[in-house]
């Protein structure tokens, strides 16, 4: 007796992976989502903070300024993932491995592992996580390497050595030419680094039961990114609490669709 063939997203929504209303509501959209427009890059020299006073409006100006490049880059995510998806479930393998190979998985990455590290970070744990490790925009590493997610690098001459750095050790804190490339290069940071796997793991959860990723949640999963641990953790979700108001993604999808930036 011959039995149907299941295609691929059949399988992922059988083995739990993906979810019928998942590929109802999103798919279609997603797969006529058109390549996001280059944003123009910015650097620190860009955000002016020297004539404000209060530090609400400190606070309104450093998140205007990042929020629509987090926005963009998470676009040009959103549309990879659609892609991922499109690709699984024609077997394209041109696809497959075009992001297998620009998200370090190897070729026999299942695509469990392929939708976990290709997916969006919430708007509101990247600019908590921005204005911590960058004193809102004004530490060294961001004035002198547009830096603002503390990121290292390992080549000796790549970036700027830590004042502090312990002797024995060999990091430097990264330079990018531009913000624009300080996010993206931090997106990449939290979607293939082993230390944050238990991120990916819970956004992959809440993409499992059909909900929005909570950033409040997967900041759990960020307690490698500082030596301070769970305390680090705690930081950064009382920063996204105490600042809900001004880092809603609504907020900077507007500033997008104006053209104003």
């Amino acid at each position: 007796m011959n039995r149907p063939r299941l295609n691929l997203l059949t399988t992922l929504i059988m083995a739990g992976i993906l979810t019928t209303g998942v590929v109802v509501a999103l798919l279609p959209s997603l797969l006529t989502r058109q390549a996001p427009s280059r944003l123009a890059h910015v650097t620190i020299e860009d955000l002016d903070l020297s004539s404000l006073d209060s530090v609400q409006e400190k606070k309104r100006r450093f998140f205007s300024f990042l929020g629509p490049i987090v926005v963009k880059e998470n676009d040009r995510i959103r549309a990879q993932r659609a892609r991922l998806i499109q690709a699984l479930e024609t077997g394209d393998e041109n696809v497959l491995k075009q992001l297998r190979d620009e998200y370090g998985l190897p070729a026999e990455a299942s695509a469990e592992q392929l939708l976990k590290r290709i997916d969006v970070v919430p708007l509101e744990l990247v600019l908590a996580q921005a204005a911590n490790e960058s004193m809102w925009g004004t530490s060294r590493f961001a004035k002198e390497g547009n830096n603002l997610f503390g990121q290292w690098c390992f080549t000796p001459g790549c970036g700027m050595v830590p004042q502090q750095r312990e002797a024995g050790r060999s990091h430097e804190v990264a330079v990018f030419d531009s913000i624009n490339a300080a996010v993206a290069a931090y997106l990449k940071n939290i979607n293939t680094h082993r230390a944050y796997r238990k991120l990916r793991t819970l956004r992959a959860q809440a993409r499992q039961r059909n909900e929005q990723p909570d950033p409040l949640v997967l900041a759990q999963g960020l307690s490698a990114y500082s030596e301070r641990g769970e305390e680090y953790v705690a930081e950064v979700q009382s920063m996204i609490r105490s600042n809900r108001e001004l880092i809603t993604p609504e907020r900077y999808r507007e500033t997008l669709a104006s053209g104003n930036i």
